[in-house]
């Protein structure tokens, strides 16, 4: 919340993309080496601690709150389960390992890709205007009236630009963005762009 949202992380960002070539596959994989970093945490935790330096309490705070979530999820929780498992007394190493790579690691893995391309998609154009602001439908690329709704594309603008408009006040807050129909790419899927 605190990092995804900013859209202007800079360098260094765990999200940011416009330093690479998307036609590249090494700058693929570097993609996602970044989507990795933030998915098991580590990413996010650089991001808040060098935030947090300038005497922001809120990014030292996040820093300290993702730390300890980070050693529950990294430590605690599998020694736990691990040890459920041992103590049961029905399973071998191979199979705790294999239990272990279907809840932990493989679900991690499927993220940070679904997570990459998402973002080639939904995050990989910027455009500024003529007051060097974000133009927010570019930025948070809007598909309104697509071929599909499937990951939310016709509310992705609302998601970073309007965190107050609730799930009810949706349709009328779409009434909103026609102004910003001309920039729109349609008919298209949210699927199709990173590819």
């Amino acid at each position: 919340m605190f990092l995804h949202h900013h859209l202007n992380g800079g360098k260094g960002d765990t999200f940011y993309q416009f330093d690479l070539d998307r036609t590249s596959l090494n700058d693929l994989f570097l993609f996602l080496f970044r989507i990795f970093d933030h998915m098991i945490g580590t990413g996010s935790l650089r991001a808040f601690k060098i935030l947090g330096q300038d005497g922001s309490r809120i990014f030292a705070e996040n820093h300290d709150i993702l730390w300890r979530g980070m050693f529950w999820y990294w430590v605690t929780v599998p020694t736990f389960i691990i040890s459920v498992l041992v103590f049961a007394g029905n399973c071998g190493v191979g199979q705790i390992a294999w239990f272990m790579w279907f809840v932990y690691l493989q679900p991690l893995f499927g993220m940070t890709f679904f997570l990459a391309f998402m973002n080639f998609a939904l995050h990989g154009f910027v455009e500024f205007g003529p007051e060097n602001e974000h133009i927010a439908c570019v930025n948070s690329t809007l598909i309104v009236e697509g071929e599909d709704d499937s990951f939310g594309e016709d509310d992705h603008m609302a998601h970073h630009y309007y965190g107050n408009v609730t799930h009810r006040d949706l349709p009328k807050h779409h009434e909103t963005q026609v102004p910003f129909r001309g920039r729109v790419n349609q008919p298209i899927s949210t699927n199709r762009i990173p590819i």
